[in-house]
């Protein structure tokens, strides 16, 4: 059992300039922030072992986060000249949260020895997400000039979510004589609710009442092969899998996405001699879409600032390939080629006063070469060098319009 209590209070003066136009104006800001929070968490484990060859066990644990005072007040006083000390106008703005969080989770495995060579082990997985978070947001501008600009504005907004989380898994072992063949099964089940509340007083500005339901199941299956070979080492596998994932909305808008994809790796080790290694790698691997990122509706983070989901966000595919050559136990050289398919990325956009960022898919290759090397000079001083060149390209479609980008870095370091 753990506990653990945090109270920070930071205060901040900060002098502003406004110079895009005249009258360049200028303010003085103050700003106050008290954050609290305690935590408690819990963690229970008991194994039952039958023999040597027969095991299982069992895991539970849990995680109950407070922060019920956390408050930020700003005020920002404006005014035409520097050395003025009339007030033109003034803005109010003061936040106060308060967050509950409470996770669970909880496993059982079996690890079993089935004769010399062959062995098994399984887990199920269970885990239980219900944050909530809810905010006062107050904002109250002055204008002592033009009285008619003066203004009030204020939301409450309440969020929550409830997720489960179930991995269930089993992988049976060969092996023998430097050679290990391992095969599984795994399956996985996502399911989420997230609902957003608001009370306010410009319902078209922060946004309206929502949730959004949200599951994924991922079935898959897996091999993998490590062996070697007088100077030779290898390394091979491969991963298939099916995925569908489906949401629905309030308003009854439902995306969905499925997919069968499989996931090879490879990796070759090769000794000719001891002052010479050779090393070749290749993976191809997934980014899951995370919850937020296919949310179908818009809140807002702020007064001018508020977040988008992409109910057609495709998950991150990546093919990573790496050659290294090591010379001496001492000289390094490295070169490396990734290939990302729908690389998952956060962009902004301007709408009038407000900016939106929104989650989007692009294509993005990144290629490298380095030299790196060590030499101890003595018993005190070591010499470190690094030479490194690497290239990054992104295209794809933003707001109907096409963009490619292409940069080259050199990087040159001695310590």
């Amino acid at each position: 059992i753990n506990y653990e209590y945090n109270k920070l209070r930071t205060t901040s003066d900060l002098d502003r300039t406004f110079e895009a136009a005249a009258p360049f104006y200028y303010s003085k800001t103050n700003l106050t922030q008290e954050l609290m929070d305690h935590n408690l968490s819990t963690n229970l484990n008991l194994s039952w072992r039958f023999n040597e060859q027969h095991r299982i066990e069992i895991m539970g644990g849990g995680s109950f986060n407070r922060a019920p005072n956390n408050i930020t007040q700003q005020e920002d006083a404006f005014r035409s000249t520097p050395e003025g000390t009339a007030v033109d106008s003034a803005l109010n703005n003061t936040t106060s949260t308060r967050s509950i969080t409470d996770n669970f989770q909880a496993r059982l495995s079996y690890d079993g020895q089935l004769g010399k060579e062959w062995s098994i082990s399984s887990t199920v997985d269970y885990m239980r997400l219900n944050p909530h978070k809810y905010g006062n947001y107050s904002f109250a501008f002055s204008n002592r000039i033009n009285p008619t600009q003066d203004f009030v504005f204020d939301y409450n907004m309440n969020d929550s979510t409830r997720a489960n989380l179930w991995i269930g898994r089993a992988d049976l072992t060969w092996n023998k004589k430097g050679n290990e063949i391992k095969g599984g099964i795994q399956y996985t089940d996502i399911n989420t609710f997230y609902s957003i509340l608001f009370d306010n007083n410009d319902v078209q500005l922060t946004g309206e009442d929502n949730w959004f339901k949200y599951q994924e199941q991922i079935y898959a299956v897996y091999g993998q092969w490590r062996g070697g070979l007088q100077n030779w080492k290898w390394r091979v596998g491969l991963r298939a899998e099916y995925s569908n994932t489906a949401g629905v909305d309030r308003q009854e808008e439902t995306s969905g996405w499925s997919q069968f994809n499989y996931f090879p790796s490879a990796g070759l080790l090769f000794i000719p001699v001891e002052n010479h290694i050779f090393r070749l790698t290749y993976s191809k691997s997934i980014q899951r879409v995370g919850f937020f990122g296919r949310s179908p509706y818009q809140f807002f983070t702020g007064l001018y600032t508020s977040f988008e989901g992409n109910p057609d966000l495709r998950p991150q595919i990546t093919h990573s390939t790496d050659l290294t050559y090591i010379l001496m136990r001492r000289y390094v050289f490295n070169a490396y080629y990734n290939e990302v398919f729908d690389y998952i990325s956060q962009i902004s956009e301007l709408r009038g006063t407000l900016q939106t960022f929104r989650p989007i898919n692009f294509r993005n290759t990144n290629y490298g070469i380095s030299f790196t090397t060590q030499l101890y000079l003595s018993d005190w001083w070591q010499l470190s060098f690094k030479a490194e060149g690497k290239g990054i390209r992104t295209r794809g479609i933003n707001q109907g319009e096409a963009f490619d980008n292409h940069s080259i870095y050199t990087n040159l370091a001695l310590v």
